[in-house]
């Protein structure tokens, strides 16, 4: 059997490495009031470990959607089982009271965005020469201050981070301010990856799962919106072909098949020590006039929304339905009448998730 649990932490604490790594409020909030999210993803079988949810809510969510009948609800692990987490890291394991199924060294070095340049790389080996600029591994300050001033406009990126958190934006120079916060992280993290900035025109990720065996299969797209600050904002909830033909509009559907094929051979070559669920974020950004495609944004060794996304459309709705699935913050965002609620809402929730179908 298959046990998942949520750990949204699980960037930060792969980062700081410590088992003993203690998360700020903020996660540990998420993570308890979303701790249902895997039954939306998990399959037949498996179990979730959460707190026990209001009967009410979770009987009405059984009636309406009889596959959840089939996921176990607990509150500890047991031997035997097999752990999914969101993500695999040292902190989840030791707070569960259980040893390690993974190298967790391995899962960082597969985490690092610096895997970003070996996939450039592969795609380029492979024939693919419409590639954007090479994401740059910088290591000293002197590398920073070059970079950024032979690019107009620059993005730095802290190597272990995700969903927008780690990533600096900026043009021109830099101020004394950044420069010391720049310096601190390379002494913490030995390396910032920079990247040019692109004209962003949509956001996007091929969903992979890597099997145990080594198969890497292709599980769908998701389609996602983030905020200025390229903080994660929602994942559009509709079929693989919907989401493909918005992005074809820009970019040749014959590049996204071959693109899609040689980042699963990537994946399974590479990701040789990792079992479970890949996202590979892209973007389509526009060059002048002409619309381009980077292949490799970022690569997210864990569960992400956009599987969630897709898993939950694939599972629960029919084709013709569209939507929203999205983080809500009750202190400032209201629920929308009629919207799914994938995790319940207590006096004392901070965090949830929903799904706003909009066409059904």
């Amino acid at each position: 059997m298959t046990t998942h649990i949520f750990n949204p932490q699980h960037d930060l604490a792969l980062s700081e490495g410590s088992p003993w790594y203690r998360a700020p409020k903020s996660a540990i909030q998420f993570a308890a009031d979303c701790a249902l999210l895997p039954v939306w993803y998990a399959d037949e079988g498996d179990s979730v470990i959460s707190p026990m949810p209001d009967n009410e809510w979770w009987h009405g969510m059984c009636e309406r959607f009889p596959r959840l009948r089939n996921i176990e609800l607990r509150q500890t692990i047991t031997g035997g089982d097999i752990l999914e987490p969101w993500g695999q890291d040292a902190e989840v394991y030791y707070r569960l009271k259980t040893e390690p199924q993974v190298d967790i060294t391995r899962i960082k070095e597969l985490s690092d965005r610096k895997m970003t340049c070996r996939a450039f790389e592969h795609l380029r080996q492979k024939g693919v020469t419409e590639l954007p600029t090479m994401p740059e591994t910088l290591t000293t300050t002197d590398d920073i201050e070059r970079f950024i001033k032979s690019n107009g406009r620059w993005v730095l990126k802290l190597p272990l981070s995700g969903s927008g958190i780690g990533i600096i934006k900026g043009e021109r120079s830099l101020d004394e301010g950044m420069r010391n916060r720049l310096k601190a992280e390379l002494k913490r993290n030995g390396h910032i990856m920079g990247e040019p900035y692109y004209d962003k025109v949509i956001d996007f990720a091929m969903e992979f799962h890597r099997a145990k065996e080594g198969e890497c299969t292709f599980e769908g797209y998701s389609l996602f919106t983030t905020t200025e600050k390229g903080i994660y904002a929602g994942n559009l909830l509709a079929s693989n072909t919907v989401i493909e033909s918005r992005i074809a509009a820009h970019i040749a559907v014959e590049r996204l098949h071959a693109t899609q094929k040689l980042l699963s051979e990537f994946i399974s070559k590479e990701y040789t020590d990792y079992t479970g669920a890949i996202g590979v974020d892209m973007m389509v950004y526009k060059d002048g006039t002409d619309y381009r495609l980077n292949p490799v944004v970022e690569i997210n060794v864990r569960h992400t929304m956009g599987m969630v996304a897709r898993h939950f459309f694939d599972n629960f709705l029919n084709s013709e339905s569209e939507g929203w699935l999205r983080i809500l913050r009750l202190n400032h965002d209201v629920i929308p009448a009629g919207a799914i609620q994938l995790c319940p809402v207590t006096a004392d929730t901070q965090v949830t998730i929903v799904a706003d179908i909009m066409k059904n």
